[in-house]
C-alpha cells in the first residue's frame, strides 16, 4: 500500500497525525534528530508512542538523522539499540557511520536513507539498497520522471515529500546556518538564514533587482502536491510525506486528514492494485485502522481525481507561504519563490472598502467567510503590515454577527489606520483550529477499528466472547462464571450489546454482533465486562504481535549482510546498470602524493577490514594498500583545488597536487579533453593530480560524470566523489576513490565504513573543530584531508537566483535544459536552461545580508547555483599543527581565485609549511602579515557540537 506519512514533533501531533488517518509516523527522540527544537520525545515518551502507534496498526520511524561526532558513537549506539528494543519500525539516518552502527549492533532495525543523504540519482538509491536500506528518502529537487526512472529501476521502496516547507538547498549539503551563526543544519539545528532578506548586488556593490522583486530571494514557497496524488500512485512512490515536525498538531491534523480524503479517493479510483517500491502491493491501499466504511477493498475504475476546493482552502489556511510543486513537474524559477514574504500569508479574506479614523473601524468586502475570534493581517499600501483580531463584527445595517459569508460586507473593529483597497489576509481561523483540536483533545479515539463480535451464553458453561477486527486479528475469552438459571431477568441481545459496546477508550468500536443465549439463563454484568476487557487485551496484544521483528524478521540480519555484498538487482527488461559491469583485473594506479611520499594507489584500495566492499570491485592479488593512520608520518601534502588551465598552470610550482575539474565556478563545461589537458600540464611538472567530480549529479547529467571517470581510468587518476551514487559507479570501475566534504565524515565509525568499502581517503567535515580533526587523524584507518583555505560553499541549489530573477527564468515557466559550451569549446553536453540569458557569465553578483555582508554566488555548468561564504577560510598559522597531526592532505579551494591571487596563497601556504612548529610561533607576525585580515576560521575553534 502507499504510505501516508506524517510528522510529529510532540505527543500532541502524535496523536493528531494518527487519528487523522496517518499510516505511518516519523519523530524523534531527544538526540541525533534533525529537529532539535521540536519538543521531541524521551524514551518513555518514544516506547509510549510506538506502543500507541503500533495499537492502530501505524508505524512509527524514529529520525536518527545528524552528522554524529566521534564522542557521540557510545551513545548513539545505546540509543539504535534502545530503538531495536522498543520496536521502532525504521529508524531514518544520516551519518554512514551510525548506518554500520545500526548494522552492527541493532541488526534488526530496518533503515531508511535520509533526505539529508542527498540521494538523488539512480546510482544512489542503489548504493543505499546495496547497504541494506529498506527505504530512500529522495531530495526534493527531482521531478516526476526522475522518481518514476528511480523507482521502476530499484527494490528498494522510495519516499518522496509532498507538502510542507522546502528547503532552498540540497538537504543535507547546508552549512550556511553553521559557518554564519553557529547552529548547524546538519546537527538539528538550522537558523533558516534562507529565510532572511538579501540584496542581488553586482560586482560594484549595486542592487540590480532594484525594488522589482521582494527581499527574501532565498525563501520557498511551501510544496503542496494535493492535486499531483494519481502521479505519485502511478509512479509507484511506496511512501508520501507530510513535512512539519516544528508545526503545531493542529496544522499536522488539518493537513493529514485532508491529503488522507484525497489520497483515499485516488486510491479507489485507480485502476491497478498499487505498488511499493516497484512490487505489486497484496493489498490496494488499506490504511490498517480505518473507519468501517473505508475497509474494503474495492475494485477502481479510471476517474481522475481532483482535490475539492474546501480541501485547497483548508490546507492555504492551516499554513501557507503560497504554494508550488517545486521541481515536479519543471523548473519554476521564481515563481518557486515566496520572495515578499517568508512565513505564513494566510488565506485571502477580503479587500478594505472604507476606514473610519474617528471609531477606528473599517468596512471590508468579504472573499471567504470570517467568524469573530480570527486573526487578520491587513497588506497596508503605506507602513508594511496591520495586524487585528476580529471583534465587534456587524453587518451592513449594523447588527452584531458572529458569523460572515463571502461576498458580504461587514465593519469590525480596528485599531491601527488601513485603506480602501488594501488586502486582507485572515491567518488564524477559529473555526478550523477547533476543529483541528478535537483530534488531539477528545480523550477518546477518533479513528477506531471495527470489531465482530460473537457471544455465546449457555447454561451450565462459561460466556464466551469472541473478537475480530477488521484486519483479521481474532481474540476469545470466556467468564469464570457458569451460565444459572434466571430468578428475575434473563440475559437478553440488548444486555449484551450494551456491555460488549461499551469499548470506552479503547481503540476498537463494535461493528456487528452475533449472540447465541440459551434460553433463561442468566449471567452477571460484572462477568461479562471481565470478559470484554479481556478479549479486548488479548485483541491489542495480538495486534501489536503484528510488529514483532523478532518473529517476521528472523532472516533480517541474513539478509542485509547478503546485500551487503550483492549489487542490487534492476528492475525490468533491457535494463542495464547505469555504471556497467566492473572489469576483474584492472590494476589502475597514479603516483599519488599521500603522507608526503609517493604512494602507488590502485584502483582497488584494499579495505582495511575483513568486510566485503558493497561495489563488489576485485582486490588484485599485486594491489598496494594505503598508509594506516599508526605508521611513520611524514609532511602533508599541498592540494589545489582548480576548474581552469590558467589556475592549474598558476599553482604548480608550490602545490604537491592538484584536485583538477568537478562543479566549475565559472559555468564552464569541463569535457575529459580539458581534464586530459589538465593532467599532461601537471604530470609534466612532476606533481600529481586527481580528477573532480560534480556535487550534484542528476541522471540527465550522468554521461558527462561517467565519461569523467571513463578518462580518469584511462588516465590512471584518482578521483574524488561528493554522493554515494558516484562513490558506487567509480567503485565499479576500479577507481581509486577519495570522499569530499558532501559525504560526511565526522567520526572513526564512517572513516572505518569508507574503508571497508576501499575508499582511498576521506575529506573531513569542515564543521570539525582542530581537536576533533586531530583525533580522527590519529586513529582514521586510511588517509584524511581537511580544507585549509578559500571561501567554503554555504549552499548548493537547484534553484538559481541569477536566472530566476535576471535571466528568462524570470517569467516563473517551467524551464528544461540546454548545452553551453566552455573552454574545450562548442559541445552538445546538456546543462542548463533554454533560452537563459547567463547573467552569470556576464558578471559578478552577491548576495547582501542585511547586515551589508556580501555572499558571492556561483554556477556551474548544469546551473546549479552555489553560495559562497563571505570570508575565506584561512588556517595559514595553524597549518603546521595538522600536519603534525597526521592530516595526509591539506587543501586549498582555489576554484573561485584569479589565478595570480590563487598562486600567492599557495605559495604562502608553502611557505608556512617549510617551517617547524617552534619556527610558526616565532614567526607569527610574519605569517599574520601574509595572511591579511579578512577571513575566518570555520569551525576550527568553535565546532558545533550540542553547546550550539
Amino acid at each position: 500500500m502507499i504510505e501516508l506519512l506524517a510528522p510529529a514533533g510532540s505527543r500532541e501531533a502524535l496523536i493528531a497525525a494518527v487519528e487523522a488517518g496517518a499510516d505511518a509516523v516519523y519523530l524523534s527522540g531527544n538526540q541525533f534528530g534533525a529537529r532539535a527544537y521540536a519538543d521531541n520525545f524521551d524514551e518513555q515518551g518514544l516506547a509510549d508512542a510506538i506502543r500507541f502507534a503500533h495499537l492502530r496498526g501505524v508505524h512509527i520511524h524514529v529520525t536518527v538523522n545528524t552528522m554524529v561526532l566521534d564522542d557521540e558513537l557510545d551513545a548513539v549506539r545505546d540509543y539504535l539499540q534502545f530503538l531495536e528494543r522498543v520496536g521502532a519500525d525504521a529508524a531514518l539516518v544520516q551519518d554512514l557511520g551510525v548506518a554500520k552502527l545500526a548494522r552492527e549492533c541493532a541488526p534488526q532495525l530496518p533503515l531508511h536513507a535520509s533526505t539529508q543523504m542527498t540521494i538523488h540519482n539512480l546510482a544512489g538509491a542503489q548504493a543505499m539498497e546495496a547497504l541494506g536500506f529498506s527505504r530512500v528518502v529522495l531530495s526534493r529537487e527531482l521531478s516526476l520522471a526522475e522518481i518514476r526512472h528511480i523507482v521502476e529501476h530499484t527494490n528498494v521502496e522510495i519516499e518522496v515529500f509532498m507538502h510542507g516547507a522546502l528547503c532552498v538547498c540540497y538537504s543535507g549539503q547546508c552549512l550556511m546556518s553553521s559557518l554564519i551563526g553557529g547552529r548547524s543544519g546538519n546537527r538539528g539545528r538550522c537558523a533558516q538564514p534562507c529565510r532572511l532578506p538579501y540584496t542581488l548586488v553586482d560586482a560594484a556593490g549595486e542592487d540590480v533587482l532594484k525594488g522589482t522583486a521582494g527581499k527574501f530571494l532565498l525563501s520557498p514557497k511551501d510544496l503542496n502536491t494535493i492535486d499531483l496524488l494519481e502521479d505519485f500512485v502511478a509512479a509507484g512512490v511506496s511512501s508520501l510525506k507530510i513535512e512539519g515536525r516544528m508545526k503545531k498538531p493542529e496544522y499536522v491534523a488539518t493537513v493529514v486528514r485532508t491529503y488522507r480524503s484525497v489520497l483515499d479517493r485516488v486510491i479507489a479510483h485507480s485502476s491497478a492494485p498499487l505498488s511499493v517500491g516497484g512490487r505489486t502491493a497484496k493489498r490496494w491501499g488499506v490504511s490498517p485502522a480505518r473507519p468501517d466504511n473505508q475497509h474494503d477493498e474495492t475494485p477502481r475504475g479510471c476517474e481522475h481525481v481532483v482535490a475539492t476546493p474546501e480541501e485547497h482552502d483548508r490546507l492555504a489556511q492551516i499554513f501557507n507561504r503560497d504554494f508550488t510543486t517545486a521541481y515536479l513537474v519543471g523548473r519554476p524559477g521564481r515563481a518557486m519563490m515566496s520572495d515578499r514574504k517568508p512565513n505564513n500569508r494566510g488565506r485571502l479574506a477580503g479587500r478594505v472598502v472604507a476606514y473610519d479614523k474617528t471609531s477606528r473601524r473599517a468596512t471590508l468586502h468579504l472573499a471567504s467567510e470570517l467568524n469573530t475570534d480570527d486573526d487578520l493581517v491587513i497588506w497596508v499600501k503605506v507602513g508594511g503590515r496591520v495586524t487585528s483580531r476580529v471583534q465587534d463584527m456587524q453587518d451592513a445595517a449594523g447588527r452584531p454577527i458572529d458569523h460572515a459569508e463571502a461576498g458580504t460586507d461587514v465593519t469590525l473593529h480596528m485599531a491601527n489606520a488601513v485603506h480602501p483597497h488594501d488586502r486582507v489576509f485572515k491567518v488564524y481561523d477559529v473555526r478550523l483550529m477547533t476543529e483541528a483540536k478535537r483530534y488531539y483533545t477528545s480523550g477518546a479515539p477518533i479513528r477506531r477499528i471495527p470489531v465482530d463480535a460473537i457471544v455465546t451464553a449457555p447454561l451450565g458453561a462459561p460466556l464466551t466472547i469472541q473478537m475480530t477486527d477488521a484486519d483479521g486479528h481474532t481474540a476469545t475469552a470466556a467468564t469464570a462464571f457458569h451460565g444459572e438459571p434466571a430468578q428475575k431477568r434473563p440475559l437478553t441481545e440488548d444486555t449484551i450489546r450494551k456491555q460488549v459496546g461499551r469499548l470506552g477508550t479503547s481503540v476498537f468500536a463494535l461493528r456487528t454482533l452475533e449472540t447465541h443465549i440459551d434460553a433463561n439463563v442468566m449471567f452477571p454484568v460484572s462477568e461479562i465486562n471481565k470478559a470484554r476487557q479481556s478479549v479486548v487485551e488479548m485483541l491489542e496484544q495480538a495486534r501489536l504481535h503484528d510488529f514483532d521483528r523478532t518473529l517476521k524478521h528472523e532472516n533480517f540480519e541474513k539478509e542485509a549482510t547478503s546485500l551487503l555484498r550483492q549489487p542490487p538487482s534492476p528492475r525490468g527488461e533491457g535494463h542495464e546498470v547505469a555504471g556497467g559491469v566492473a572489469k576483474v583485473g584492472r590494476n589502475l594506479s597514479n603516483n599519488f602524493i599521500i603522507e608526503g611520499r609517493t604512494q602507488v594507489v590502485p584502483s582497488t584500495a584494499r579495505p582495511t577490514s575483513n568486510a566485503q566492499s558493497t561495489f563488489a570491485t576485485p582486490t588484485t592479488a599485486n594491489a598496494v594498500p594505503l598508509p594506516r593512520r599508526g605508521r611513520q608520518r611524514t609532511r602533508s601534502h599541498l592540494l589545489v583545488s582548480t576548474d581552469s588551465i590558467p589556475q592549474t598552470t598558476a599553482v604548480l610550482p608550490s602545490s604537491d597536487a592538484i584536485l583538477f575539474g568537478g562543479d566549475s565556478y565559472h559555468h564552464a563545461v569541463l569535457t575529459p579533453a580539458v581534464y586530459e589537458q589538465a593532467t599532461a600540464l601537471v604530470r609534466d611538472a612532476g606533481k600529481a593530480i586527481a580528477f573532480n567530480t560534480p556535487r550534484i549529479v542528476r541522471d540527465e547529467h550522468l554521461p558527462q560524470t561517467l565519461a569523467i571517470l571513463d578518462a580518469a581510468a584511462k588516465l590512471d587518476v584518482p578521483v574524488y566523489v561528493h554522493n554515494i551514487g558516484i562513490l558506487r559507479l567509480a567503485r565499479e570501475r576500479g577507481l581509486a576513490v577519495c570522499t569530499d566534504t558532501s559525504l560526511v565524515a565526522a567520526n572513526r565509525e564512517t572513516l572505518a565504513f569508507f574503508a571497508d568499502e576501499g575508499v582511498a581517503a576521506a575529506t573531513l567535515s569542515p564543521e570539525l573543530t582542530l581537536e576533533q580533526v586531530k583525533a580522527l587523524a590519529a586513529e582514521s584507518p586510511i588517509p584524511v584531508e581537511c580544507l585549509v583555505h578559500g571561501p567554503i560553499e554555504l549552499m548548493v541549489s537547484e534553484y538559481c537566483t541569477l536566472g530566476s530573477f535576471l535571466g528568462t527564468q524570470a517569467d516563473g515557466k517551467p524551464q528544461g535544459n540546454v548545452g553551453k559550451a566552455g573552454e574545450a569549446g562548442k559541445t552538445a553536453i546538456k546543462t542548463g536552461v533554454p533560452g537563459c540569458t547567463m547573467p552569470c557569465v556576464r558578471g559578478k553578483y552577491q548576495l547582501r545580508d542585511r547586515k551589508g555582508i556580501d555572499f558571492p554566488i556561483a554556477c556551474d555548468q548544469f546551473c546549479h547555483m552555489h553560495i559562497l561564504n563571505s570570508r575565506p577560510l584561512s588556517m595559514l598559522p595553524h597549518v603546521a599543527a595538522l600536519r603534525d597531526a597526521g592530516v595526509a592532505s591539506l587543501r586549498i579551494e582555489g576554484r573561485a581565485y584569479e589565478p595570480e591571487e590563487l598562486a600567492r596563497i599557495v605559495k604562502n601556504y608553502r611557505h608556512v609549511l617549510s617551517m617547524s612548529a617552534e619556527e610558526v610561533a616565532e614567526r607569527e607576525e610574519e605569517i599574520a602579515e601574509l595572511e591579511g585580515k579578512n577571513f575566518t576560521r570555520g569551525h576550527y575553534f568553535r565546532g558545533v557540537g550540542n553547546k550550539d
